[in-house]
Parts: structure tokens; sequence; C-alpha cells
């Protein structure tokens, strides 16, 4: 049995804590830096970042077995010095595949004792404020496992069928190029998927696909139930509310839902470029405005 394939049974085992669930929490980048990351937002400050690892070693979360995960498919013969059944389950994951995970994050995730999986953007490796390929395969060597986030960081949902399976099948190739190992997890750019890019994306080899659906993971998911979701970390996720999500209390979760669903609402109306177009003029008037208050 493959890693691959140990850690997606690993996700499924019940667990107590979390209401029996597994927080799956997704982060961009660690710390902003003008004309690499899309937005402030979804960027947390290397100080954000140690106070949310110091939150959950606060409620005893522990990280499923990533630690160490080495290339070519080895799997870690122990758990991590510390891990206890007793408390949430967290698994941390880094889309886009940002140069900070390695800068920023990776040190202190070894020191409280978390592993994570960076889901890259192939295409984006070695370009400015992104990870090389020595970086990549230093990550390895640091806990950190390897998913895909497609080539172009296009959104799936408005390819062509041609177009959509270039992307799942030459993100996969290029990463296990690159690692030495079978890359079968992968985040949907964007969170955009339906049923023909899950169908398309287990034609590939995929066996693990995460989406941005905030929510615990069922100890019973399996692929009838993908996009497995995620919970959104962002400079706005305190750490007392990183505690609550993690800890599956009840207003926090609906909280989160139910933003997603009015968020959903105006990329239904607007479609994809629409809602992106809009976006940034928000973001970009929000950006101007607080310059001019400096």
């Amino acid at each position: 049995m493959s890693w691959s394939k140990e850690l997606a049974g690993a996700l499924r085992q019940r667990v107590t804590g979390a209401a029996g669930g597994t927080a799956v929490l997704m982060y961009h980048a660690v710390e902003y830096a003008d004309g690499v990351n899309e937005s402030e937002d979804y960027t947390v400050s290397a100080t954000l970042f140690q106070r949310h690892l110091l939150a959950l070693e606060r409620v005893g979360a522990t990280s499923l077995p990533l630690i160490r995960a080495l290339a070519g498919g080895a799997w870690p013969a122990q758990e991590t010095e510390g891990d206890s059944p007793d408390g949430p389950q967290v698994l941390l994951t880094f889309d886009d595949g940002f140069e900070s995970v390695l800068t920023e994050a990776a040190e202190r995730l070894g020191d409280a004792g978390f592993g994570a999986v960076v889901f890259i953007t192939t295409d984006k490796i070695g370009t400015r404020g992104y990870l090389t390929p020595e970086q990549v395969k230093v990550l390895l060597g640091m806990g950190i496992v390897v998913g895909a986030h497609g080539k172009t960081h296009t959104y799936l949902t408005d390819l062509s069928l041609a177009a959509l399976r270039n992307e799942l099948e030459t993100s996969r190739k290029v990463l296990e190029d690159l690692v030495g190992y079978p890359v079968t997890w992968m985040s949907a750019p964007g969170g955009r998927v339906d049923a023909r890019v899950l169908s398309e994306a287990r034609r590939a080899g995929f066996n693990t696909f995460f989406g941005s659906r905030p929510g615990l993971v069922s100890p019973l998911s399996d692929q009838a139930q993908w996009p497995l979701p995620r919970f959104s970390i962002t400079q706005k996720t305190d750490p007392s509310r990183l505690e609550r999500l993690v800890c599956g209390r009840t207003r926090a979760l609906l909280s989160e839902q139910a933003r997603f669903e009015a968020l959903a609402v105006p990329k239904r109306v607007l479609g994809n470029a629409g809602y992106d177009a809009a976006r940034k003029l928000v973001l970009d008037a929000v950006r101007h405005r607080r310059k001019g208050s400096e």
C-alpha cells in the first residue's frame, strides 16, 4: 500500500475529539510579498502563524502522521513524539506552492510537531515567490508532503475536456518526476469543482481530492463524498476562532458554512471571471484606502 493510500485511510479513521472528524486547514502564503501574493487576506503573517500553532497545541491537537514522510513513498513506522488519539486531529495544507512554505512555515511546523501537505501549481515552480525544484526537495526532508494544485491554476470547471485532462495529468507527472513517488492528492484551484472535474481527477489517478467548502472530514469520507472539506485560514482567523473550528464547535462551523454559501451566490451569478473581476476591484479599493491612511 502506498503512503498516499495509508494517509487517505488515516483521514477516514474514527478518531475521538472534534466530533469524530478531522479539521483540514487551508493556508496559502506566510508573509505577504507585493506582486507575488494574490491578496493580503489569504496570507497570514509569520507571527499569526506561530500563534495558530500555539493554539493547536493548547487544545491538544495532533497532526496526522506525516512527519518525516520520505521521497519514494516510505511511511513512518512510528508516530511522532507527542501524538495522541485523545485530542482533535488536524491536517495543515498550503495551496499554490509559495516559497514562504519553506522560508517561514516549515521550521515552525517541525518545532511544533506538525506535518503538512503543500499543493503545488506546477507552472509556478521556480518563478518569483514560488518554490524552486531544489526547495521542494528540501521540504520533503522536513516532513512536508507534496500534492497537486493544477498546472496553471486555471479554474478546472472553466476548461474544455482536453484542457482539463492536460491540467490534471501534466501537473501530476511533473510533480512525480520531481519528488520520485506517486502524487495522488490534489486540491482544486479556487475550490471550483463539479462532477466532471471529480470524474476526470479519478481518471487521472488522484485518490484524495480537496475543495474549499468548510467542514470536518468525516471518518467515513470516501471518493463518493469528494471534494473533502477544508477551513480557509486567513489573516482574519484569530487563534481563538481556530481553536473552535478544530474542536468542532457548532456555532463556529455554522458560521464558516454560512459565509461560504453567501459567497457562492455572486460566484454563480457573475461566473468565475465576473466574480474575480469584482473581487479585484474591491481588494484594490481596500488596498488604496489603507495606503491613503498610512
